[in-house]
């Protein structure tokens, strides 16, 4: 059913007065026309149902339902009086109330209808997106892959001046799109952080704005999600910048994504249900001493011993501090202190959204291994861990940290996850860059490998019936692609196998 209404969705404008549309039944009818995802001019889905009206005349008692679905407040006024009230199926008394909406309602009140496609990167040019405000505005929607290649440049990114006066960087999609999810890249070659905000309009006259994160320090890559609305253009606006007066992205995307997520309406900030204290997630160290870079936040509770897998800072000076790329609303942290003796600890965490004014949330007390913090609910950048205590020396030292805190099973299927996603990632973005077909995307092409004989080493990775094949020679240069930026790991362990991402930990 969901697979037929998107395909209808697409095909809103070509369907519309054709055979298979009068041949619709009243209830199908209605469910169609209910979805803001059916995107036609509303004069033309009017005039479509008045022909099924006309045709159905036994089914009068389904009339009232069907031009309920109606949003006269979107056809223009002459429409209004030169169709609509001609027709007889509108009472004049909805037509003046259309009107009364279209004079005093924002156009965000409005409930306007929009193309979607979900899951997909709409801000592109291959879907009319394109630039109006800001400078070197063509880096904003080029290939994602330009930032990681060769040295930045100013012209790597879309910027623009902080300043009240200057608009912002503004893109135009191609036309009105569904979307709940924003990304993007901020300049991230040195330790600047950035604040902002995001306004969407469909009309480049009303804004309403979905992020707030003007208190806030942010950093790296942004995924923000937002409640799903019909959006035409986008604004996104610096308003500080912690080394000048330039604020700077590239690598934007919109989309709708199909995720579920939880967010705060009052603050705009997501309330996550996965560890976001991760390397995946743009989580960085800043402060605490360790053998292995982000060792805290690698997500490895095994591999540790007096030497390794620890970060620690001495007692009475310094902290462990780790900085989020973006704000979240938190309420559980997790903790693995080290543990290979029967020493114990106590220490406390303080949370900051701008490393000026700190929060303290929990405090423990000669506890060992494994600690939960729960508290009220905060917004979170920086988590600060101050070591007060240790029974054997005067360093503290911590194994791992999460936040929220999560259940073990939870932790160890999002973990599962991730590998399975970073190798799919892996395996199709592989395919569409090789110029030989080592890995091969087409199915004939493996289906003759196997009759040759040539396919006995493939390793198949499946899951919700997408099947990838790899080839045994290709394993290593995919796995390397995943592995973390962590020399010293590496030369320890080794580059891991395919088997070895996608099995449990």
């Amino acid at each position: 059913m969901t697979t037929c209404l998107d395909f209808i969705d697409n095909c809103a404008t070509e369907l519309l007065g054709t055979q298979a549309f009068i041949d619709l039944p009243a209830q199908a009818l209605v469910k169609i026309l209910s979805r803001n995802s059916f995107c036609a001019p509303e004069i033309e889905i009017f005039n479509a149902v008045k022909q099924w009206i006309e045709t159905h005349p036994d089914e009068e008692p389904e009339f009232s339902s069907i031009l309920a679905q109606i949003r006269l407040p979107l056809i223009k006024v002459n429409d209004l009086f030169e169709h609509v009230r001609e027709s007889s199926l509108i009472s004049p008394d909805q037509i003046l109330d259309a009107i009364k909406d279209q004079n005093t309602l924002s156009s965000s009140q409005l409930k306007y209808r929009g193309f979607l496609f979900p899951g997909i990167n709409i801000a592109t040019v291959s879907f009319g997106a394109k630039v109006i405000s800001g400078d070197f505005r063509t880096a904003l929607l080029s290939n994602p892959s330009n930032y990681d290649e060769g040295v930045p440049t100013d012209r790597t990114f879309s910027k623009h001046l902080i300043n009240p006066r200057d608009p912002g960087i503004t893109i135009e999609l191609g036309r009105p799109f569904i979307i709940n999810c924003i990304k993007f890249q901020l300049m991230d070659r040195d330790q600047r952080a950035f604040s902002y905000y995001i306004e969407v309009s469909i009309d480049k006259n009303d804004w309403v704005r979905v992020i707030d994160h003007t208190l806030y320090l942010c950093r790296s890559k942004q995924n923000l999600v937002f409640e799903s609305r019909v959006v035409k253009f986008i604004r996104i606006v610096g308003t500080l910048s912690s080394v000048n007066n330039t604020f700077q992205l590239c690598n934007f995307e919109a989309l709708c994504t199909t995720e579920q997520f939880e967010i705060d309406t009052k603050t705009t900030l997501q309330i996550p249900r996965f560890n976001i204290a991760t390397i995946s997630n743009n989580a960085i160290v800043t402060e605490g001493v360790s053998r292995s870079r982000n060792a805290l936040l690698n997500g490895d509770t095994t591999n540790y011993d007096w030497d390794n897998g620890y970060t620690c800072h001495q007692l009475g000076s310094g902290a462990l501090v780790v900085q989020l790329p973006q704000p979240y609303l938190i309420e559980t942290m997790r903790f693995l202190l080290w543990d290979c003796d029967d020493r114990c600890y106590s220490f406390y965490v303080e949370v900051s959204i701008d490393q000026i004014k700190w929060t303290k949330v929990v405090e423990f007390n000669e506890c060992k291994s494994w600690q939960i913090a729960q508290f009220e609910r905060i917004s979170v950048v920086f988590v600060k861990i101050v070591g007060t205590y240790n029974s054997a020396n005067e360093v503290f030292h911590c194994v791992h940290f999460e936040c929220p805190a999560m259940d073990i099973n939870e932790a160890v299927e999002e973990e599962r996850m991730k590998k399975v996603q970073n190798v799919k990632a892996s395996v199709t973005d592989y395919c569409s860059r090789a110029s030989t077909s080592n890995i091969s995307n087409d199915r004939s092409n493996l289906n003759n490998k196997q009759e040759n004989g040539q396919c006995n080493n493939f390793l198949e990775i499946t899951e919700n019936d997408n099947t990838f094949e790899v080839e045994e020679n290709d394993k290593e240069e995919i796995i390397k692609e995943n592995v973390e930026d962590d020399e010293q790991e590496e030369q320890n362990d080794g580059i891991e196998s395919i088997e070895e991402l996608l099995s449990d930990n």
